[in-house]
């Protein structure tokens, strides 16, 4: 919270608090680590980032005729938050709050039927492509594509033999 304090004071028109929230999760490090590696880019919280990219995502989805029940809105951002503060989501995740307390597993694939995987990968490469522009130029990542796959297959990774969660939990701890 301090160093994104100090680049705000040295540099504010630099840093975007999002409304007054800065500095919240501990994936806003990823924004702190690009901001120093080029002063130029611009100091934003991963949280903002992902719920712009969300707004977008529905859009695009309503553009589709996709509709979403209330219920079904009410998984969607809790994955939505759930990405923002722990940059993807798997399926294992539904074992935690909010989603066991919504149902689990059970009750997504009850919700969405077939279309879960293919909305949480969306979600993934979507919202964590947030994240992926603190380490490549917007232009050389896709939407389908998330830093995360490649930081599967960096040599780093590779030579670990940690599966991807794993090698997210080993950084962050």
């Amino acid at each position: 919270l301090r160093l994104w304090q100090a680049f705000g004071t040295v540099a504010p028109d630099k840093v975007e608090t999002g409304g007054g929230k800065h500095c919240k999760h501990i994936v806003d490090l990823v924004s702190l680590v690009r901001h120093a590696i080029d002063p130029e880019s611009p100091l934003r919280p991963i949280g903002q980032a992902v719920e712009e990219r969300f707004t977008e995502w529905l859009s695009d989805q309503r553009k589709t005729g996709g509709e979403f029940t209330e219920e079904q809105m009410q998984w969607l951002v809790a994955i939505k938050d759930h990405i923002a503060s722990s940059l993807m989501i798997e399926q294992d995740d539904f074992e935690y709050a909010p989603f066991n307390q919504f149902g689990g597993i059970g009750r997504a694939y009850e919700l969405f039927g077939d279309r879960l995987a293919e909305i949480m990968k969306e979600l993934n490469a979507r919202l964590a492509n947030s994240v992926s522009s603190a380490f490549y130029s917007e232009k050389s990542v896709s939407r389908d594509r998330t830093w995360h796959d490649d930081c599967r297959y960096s040599p780093a990774v590779l030579a670990s033999g940690l599966e991807k969660s794993q090698l997210f939990s080993t950084i962050l701890n």
